[in-house]
C-alpha cells in the first residue's frame, strides 16, 4: 500500500528549507551589518551612547546597511571589492526581508543578484556559493575589526584596562 501523504510532506519539507535560506540571508546580511557599525565607531572618538543611537537608529544618517557601506568604503576602512559585495548582500537581504511570495536561491530574482558578485559561478550550488562568500568576507572583516580594536585600544591607552 502506497502512503498518499508522502509526496506532501517531502513538499511540505523542501519548501521548509527554502522558507531557511531567507533566515539565513537576513541573520548574515544583519551580522554584517552589526560588525559595520563597530568598523565606524572606532573612527568616531567622541561617540557616546547617545549619539551612537542618533547616528546608526530609526531615521539616524547611518541608519541604512547602504549608508553604513558607503560611509566605511567613503572612510578607506573597506576596500572597493568588499563595498560591491556588501551591497549585492544588501541587495538579496531585502529580496529576502520584502518578498511577497516565498522566495529562495533558486528563482530568477536571486540568481541575477547573485550574478552580480564577480567571481559568481552558475554550476556551484547556489546556496553554497552565497554561504562560501559570506565566509570569504568574514575572514577578510573580522580580523580587520580585530586590528582597527587593537590600534584603537593602543592609541586611547585603554589596553592598561583590558
Amino acid at each position: 500500500m502506497v502512503d498518499e501523504k508522502q509526496p506532501v510532506i517531502c513538499e511540505l519539507l523542501q519548501e521548509l528549507e527554502r522558507h531557511s535560506h531567507a533566515a539565513h540571508a537576513i541573520w548574515v546580511a544583519a551580522n554584517l551589518e552589526d560588525t559595520l557599525v563597530q568598523i565606524l565607531a572606532l573612527y568616531m572618538p567622541n561617540l557616546s551612547n547617545r549619539l551612537r543611537e542618533k547616528l546608526f537608529r530609526g531615521y539616524g544618517p547611518l541608519s541604512s546597511f547602504s549608508a553604513k557601506i558607503d560611509m566605511a568604503y567613503a572612510l578607506d576602512l573597506i576596500p572597493d571589492v568588499l563595498r560591491r559585495d556588501l551591497h549585492v548582500i544588501r541587495e538579496i537581504r531585502n529580496s529576502f526581508a520584502h518578498a511577497t511570495s516565498p522566495q529562495h536561491f533558486d528563482t530568477e530574482e536571486l540568481q541575477s543578484l547573485l550574478m552580480k558578485f564577480s567571481d559568481f559561478d552558475p554550476k556551484k550550488d547556489r546556496l553554497a556559493f552565497y554561504i562560501g562568500k559570506l565566509e570569504q568576507i568574514r575572514t577578510v572583516v573580522r580580523p580587520g575589526l580585530e586590528i582597527l580594536t587593537m590600534v584603537k585600544m593602543l592609541k586611547d591607552g585603554s589596553w592598561r584596562n583590558a
